[in-house]
């Protein structure tokens, strides 16, 4: 009687779409087009490739950063699925060296991003982009280093967790207004109405700056009791405005009442 082998896993969903053969192909595939997309990018950022007639610099970033960190997303999750079929050496080269691409490409998301911002300036969402797309480069890179070490997806979850939680928690302590006003203020061509919207976090700038016209434009007589105002009750609480807090009482007295 003929022995069988026993299999190695049981069967998935995921079995019904993907095989061997086709995470192959996908992957040769993947890897031409991504390495033609890099290299495209970096000839345009650089300077040394024209863009189309009519598209600025500033709509180029604009219009591609945020389309291809969603392609990197999709990577993504296509390699955690692809990883059941990563027999052989082989299979798994080509996967770190698309990973790795995926990688480059998060960056390019960024350089994008920043030329759009050097231009246009900073936002509270232009700066979640930029935080939201390093927790996507730091996903894919904590990838490569599991495929290369022959770690399980399990761990690959944990780390990821745990790296957005330390960012998230480390985002309670910056003050996001703050940065994009001091940005702001320092542009001959800033946008006052922006800097007005940010809250009592752009004050600690406006001091720094001393744009005091800011004060009676953006506020009226409401800015004099932002610096004195105090939570109603501890869940109202945090490092950040309590720094701004503190801030603004000793510099109160520097600013026209």
């Amino acid at each position: 009687m003929k022995r069988t082998r026993a299999t190695v896993r049981k069967r998935s969903w995921v079995d019904h779409v993907m095989n061997e053969t086709s995470v192959r192909n996908a992957l040769l595939m993947f890897n031409v087009m991504f390495a033609l997309q890099t290299g495209l990018d970096l000839a345009i950022v650089s300077g040394g490739a024209a863009l189309p007639e009519g598209l600025s610099y500033a709509s180029y970033a604009h219009r591609g950063a945020y389309p291809l960190v969603v392609t990197a997303l999709l990577a993504g999750v296509f390699a955690i699925l692809a990883q059941l079929y990563l027999n052989g050496p082989v299979m798994r080269a080509l996967m770190i060296g698309w990973v790795a691409q995926n990688v480059a490409l998060v960056a390019s998301s960024m350089l994008r991003l920043d030329l759009y911002v050097d231009v246009y300036g900073p936002t509270h969402m232009r700066f979640a982009a930029f935080v939201w797309m390093g927790l996507v480069a730091v996903g894919l890179a904590l990838m490569i280093w599991q495929l290369w070490r022959g770690l399980t997806a399990r761990w690959l979850f944990e780390i990821n967790g745990l790296a957005l939680a330390v960012v998230l928690y480390g985002m309670c302590f910056v003050n996001i207004s703050g940065i994009v006003a001091r940005d702001q203020l320092a542009r001959t061509d800033g946008f006052v109405w922006y800097v007005c919207e940010l809250g009592e976090g752009a004050l600690p700038a406006i001091y720094e700056a001393k744009r005091f016209e800011y004060l009676s434009e953006c506020y009226g007589s409401y800015w004099g009791t932002l610096s004195r105002s105090v939570p109603s009750d501890w869940r109202e609480w945090g490092v950040r405005n309590a720094r701004i807090a503190a801030y603004l009482e000793r510099n109160l007295k520097g600013a026209p009442g």
